[in-house]
C-alpha cells in the first residue's frame, strides 16, 4: 500500500542506504549497504550496528547473500567485490584448569580451538608471574595446545596463562586468565624404603632401604632426602647430635632424645603434651618427627589410614 511508511535509522542517520537484505535465520534480521560500509539489525525497534570489519567509510552499492556458503558479498566502490569471512572466536583455556596445583615444570598448555573459520589463523600465549609480568610468550602457534620449554617456570611459583587467535585481519581479545602453581608432591608409606617425587621414584634413604616408622603415634624417617627433595638444607653436628634443616628461609633446629625444637632461634616443643616425641638414631640414621618439621615449613601434610600413606604438598 506504501501509505505508512516510517524512518528506522537509528544508528544509520543520514547514510545513503544503497540495498537491503533480509534474512531471518542468519544471526542479525536485516542487512543494509551503505556509503560507509555495511550495517544490521536484529528487529525493527532496534539500532542499526556496523557488520563486519575493513569496509568503514567504503560504499558498498550492492549486497548480496550466498545461501550456499552462508556469506555475503558486497559490490563496493573502492574495493571491488568482498566476502564476509567468519574470523576466530577468543580461545578459552582447558589445562591447566583455573587455580590447578601441577608437578610439571614442562605442562601443556590447552585450549578451545575455532571450527568453521575461513580465514588462516595462529595462536599466541602469554605466561604471566605472580607481579603480572611477563615470562614467556609465543606465537605462531598452529593447533590448539602448546609444551612449555625447559627453563621457564621455576618450582614453588604461582603463574597465569592466557590465549588468543591471530589472523591477518586481526588478532581477537586475550582469553580469560588461568592459574596454575608449580609444586612439589612427595608420596611415601609407613615401612616401605621407597618414596614417589613428582611422580618418579626414588629411595628414602639411598642404599640403607630405611623406612618410615610410627613411635609413640607420630610418624618418624630420615629427613635428609624429603628436605633435599624440596630443594631445602640439612646438616648434622655428630658432636652436640644436633640437626639443623634450613628451607625457604625457615630454620629449624632439633636434638637427638630432646622434645625441644630451635624455630628460627627460638625454643619451641616438638609436642606439648607429649615429651616422648623426640629425635632418636636407628640403624645408625638419624629419625625425625615428620608432622612437626612439615607444619614448621608451611608443607601440606594428608595421612591416609587405609594404605598408611603420606603424602606431602609444597606450597601448601
Amino acid at each position: 500500500s506504501g501509505n505508512s511508511w516510517k524512518q528506522i535509522n537509528k544508528g544509520l542517520n543520514s547514510l545513503v542506504v544503497y540495498d537491503i537484505d533480509i534474512d531471518r535465520d542468519y544471526p542479525k534480521e536485516m542487512y543494509v549497504s551503505s556509503d560507509v560500509g555495511v550495517y544490521a539489525k536484529s528487529n525493527i525497534d532496534e539500532a542499526w550496528e556496523k557488520f563486519g570489519d575493513n569496509l568503514e567509510g567504503i560504499a558498498v552499492k550492492v549486497l548480496m547473500q550466498s545461501m550456499k556458503e552462508e556469506k555475503f558479498f558486497a559490490g563496493t566502490d573502492q574495493k571491488g567485490l568482498t566476502k564476509n569471512v567468519s574470523f576466530p572466536t577468543v580461545p578459552v583455556p582447558m589445562k591447566p584448569k583455573n587455580n590447578q596445583r601441577i608437578t610439571s615444570l614442562r605442562p601443556t598448555l590447552l585450549w578451545t580451538e575455532t571450527t568453521e573459520v575461513t580465514i588462516p589463523y595462529t595462536f599466541a600465549i602469554r605466561i604471566l608471574g605472580e607481579n603480572k609480568e611477563i615470562v614467556y610468550d609465543k606465537k605462531n602457534i598452529s593447533g590448539d595446545q602448546f609444551i612449555i620449554p625447559s627453563n621457564v617456570l621455576k618450582r614453588f611459583k604461582k603463574y597465569s596463562w592466557i590465549v588468543k587467535a591471530e589472523a591477518y585481519q586481526g588478532d581477537t581479545n586475550w582469553s580469560k586468565e588461568y592459574y596454575f602453581t608449580i609444586i612439589t608432591r612427595i608420596a611415601l608409606k609407613i615401612n616401605e624404603p621407597l618414596m614417589t617425587v613428582n611422580s618418579k621414584i626414588q629411595e628414602i634413604d639411598p642404599g640403607r632401604r630405611t623406612v618410615p616408622v610410627i613411635e609413640n603415634g607420630r610418624t618418624f624417617l630420615p629427613i635428609s632426602s624429603l628436605i633435599g627433595a624440596l630443594d631445602g638444607e640439612i646438616t648434622w653436628n655428630q658432636e652436640k647430635r644436633k640437626i639443623g634443616i634450613l628451607f625457604q628461609g625457615v630454620s629449624i633446629g632439633l636434638q637427638i632424645g630432646s622434645s625441644v625444637a630451635f624455630i628460627d632461634g627460638k625454643e619451641t616443643r616438638i609436642e606439648n603434651d607429649n615429651d616422648k616425641v623426640v629425635p632418636f638414631i636407628k640403624n645408625s640414621r638419624t629419625m625425625l618427627p615428620l608432622r612437626f618439621i612439615a607444619e614448621t615449613l608451611a608443607i601440606n601434610i594428608e595421612w591416609d589410614q587405609k594404605t598408611k600413606t603420606i603424602t606431602l604438598e609444597y606450597p601448601g
